[in-house]
């Protein structure tokens, strides 16, 4: 008989998602993007089956015109959430802008080039300044959401903490960003206070990683000739697939996602090898 080691007798394998149900749309085209089966999960996006997962392909061509393309329509999707999250900001509810805020997500492969986080947070900005709802013509406009990039251990803020920006209740004029503590507290700093921070309507798939949403809108990057999918992979599809406990959205082109899935993530670090040894 082979020794066990110590390791190999503690290990677990999660097998039940809490987040969504296996028979779901979101279960159903999760575990056919684990198993690469390209044709069944394209299927399954363009079929009518299951109504919590949905693809949307732009129709047209050059980048800067498939980016408003993309942008008309998300930004129908969004709007009505953000319309609630602003109306909370204004009343000075802090607890539910950040579960307002945490219903819905933009998730993008990269951080720029077109249909990055760069671009759709200016564009989404920019949509949202137009609508009313925020005025941006200030770093630090009230409703901003914002994600650290920094640590600051004396303020016990990291890198990935999310905040949003709104006059403190007790003292309207006063402006802070609030964050919620890892006990569930609220607290408010003033802005000169943070570390670095970046704009919150997108974010990178890779910086999603352990949070949930409602609502996920996936937006996949067009294949050029100067980007021939670079960074894509299964694997970055599933995580931004399983971020979603509801409704899962993709925006994207055809060819854009069967390479996706076409290409598989080989980590070469020996980590298996080494759990397995005696």
């Amino acid at each position: 008989l082979t020794k066990k080691t110590a390791i190999q007798n503690n290990l677990v394998k999660l097998l039940k998602s809490h987040r969504f149900k296996d028979d779901s749309g979101v279960g159903q085209l999760a575990k056919h993007i684990n198993l690469g089966q390209v044709t069944k999960c394209i299927s399954l996006l363009k079929g009518s089956e299951f109504t919590d997962i949905d693809w949307y392909q732009p129709s047209q061509t050059t980048p800067q015109n498939v980016a408003n393309e993309v942008l008309k329509t998300l930004i129908v999707k969004l709007l009505p959430i953000y319309q609630e999250y602003i109306k909370a900001i204004h009343q000075g509810d802090i607890r539910k802008a950040f579960d307002t805020l945490q219903k819905q997500q933009v998730l993008c492969a990269q951080k720029g080039g077109f249909w990055g986080v760069n671009q759709l947070n200016t564009l989404i900005e920019s949509e949202l300044h137009k609508q009313g709802l925020i005025d941006n013509s200030k770093g630090f406009y009230i409703g901003r959401p914002v994600m650290l990039s920094k640590n600051d251990h004396q303020l016990k803020l990291f890198n990935g903490d999310i905040g949003i920006i709104m006059p403190d209740p007790s003292k309207p004029s006063l402006t802070k960003v609030w964050f919620v503590t890892p006990e569930g507290n609220v607290r408010g700093l003033l802005p000169s206070r943070l570390p670095s921070v970046d704009t919150l309507y997108a974010m990178t798939i890779h910086k999603s990683q352990g949070s949930e949403f409602e609502s996920v809108y996936l937006c996949l990057p067009p294949i050029t000739a100067n980007n021939q999918g670079r960074g894509l992979n299964r694997e970055l599809i599933y995580t931004g697939l399983t971020r979603a406990k509801k409704q899962f959205m993709l925006f994207g082109e055809s060819r854009a996602l069967s390479l996706s899935l076409q290409q598989q993530c080989i980590r070469g670090s020996g980590l298996a090898d080494r759990l397995g040894q005696p």
